[in-house]
């Protein structure tokens, strides 16, 4: 699936994360999912505020604005987001559409 990460020093790519595998490596360990907004979905490491992974400002700021957490939440390593999931509940590639959402929101 066609991905964005944005990762704790402010860096944000696209990949693809054709695997379960290359996700689990995206986010350094296992993951949970959440919604971000309509169409996508976003993806961190389950565990990552226990085991002390860096804080994420770019993520965070972003899942405020979508009101994807609770205003005291936040976001530590690596955010993926993706599209939402298929009627057969695969994974879509993250859209365009919410692409551009997300640069604007972090310029």
């Amino acid at each position: 699936m066609k991905a964005l990460l944005i990762h704790p020093d402010g860096r944000v790519e696209r990949n693809d994360l054709p695997t379960d595998q290359h996700l689990t490596a995206a986010v350094g360990g296992f993951y949970q999912a959440f919604p971000l907004t309509d169409g996508a979905d976003a993806w961190c490491n389950e565990d990552g505020k226990a085991t002390g992974l860096p804080y994420n400002l770019q993520a965070t700021r972003l899942c405020h604005h979508f009101q994807a957490v609770v205003p005291d939440d936040w976001i530590v390593g690596t955010l993926v987001v993706t599209g939402g999931a298929d009627e057969e509940g695969d994974t879509l590639d993250v859209p365009e559409a919410v692409v551009t959402a997300i640069q604007q929101v972090l310029s």
